[in-house]
């Protein structure tokens, strides 16, 4: 499973959200003033998506793609009523955070050790674009 799915869609990742939102300044930092704070886990959701999906592996990419992933993109920032240049800064915060999420998970769903991020992040994952 995509670890962005985790996050989305289950309790234990949305509480790993909550707790990057309260634990990572930056983070928070980067929401506070973006939208109201009962919205907050959503945007990081949006975020981790594409912050994640920049990181898969085995990507085929044709001519349009880079349009078509930005109007995915800039469509996933207006759909929450944020402006693409804010999304695009938020899932920055988020890429930079993917570290401090990983062990947060880690901790949530009990992992001992810790893998590595490359090894969190390396599952094959296909890009479409």
């Amino acid at each position: 499973m995509p670890a962005f799915a985790l996050d989305g869609f289950t309790r234990p990742g949305k509480a790993a959200l909550a707790a990057l939102i309260r634990e990572n300044a930056d983070v928070r930092q980067a929401l506070d003033g973006l939208a109201p704070d009962r919205r907050w886990l959503h945007l990081v959701a949006s975020a981790l998506f594409y912050a994640e999906g920049q990181r898969t592996r085995l990507c085929r990419r044709w001519p349009l793609a880079v349009s078509l992933e930005r109007l995915a993109i800039d469509a996933s920032a207006l759909s929450d009523h944020r402006t693409p240049a804010d999304f695009d800064a938020l899932t920055t915060v988020i890429t930079h955070a993917l570290p401090h999420l990983n062990q947060i998970r880690a901790r949530l769903l009990g992992d001992a050790p810790l893998p590595d991020q490359q090894r969190l992040l390396s599952s094959p994952l296909y890009c479409l674009f």
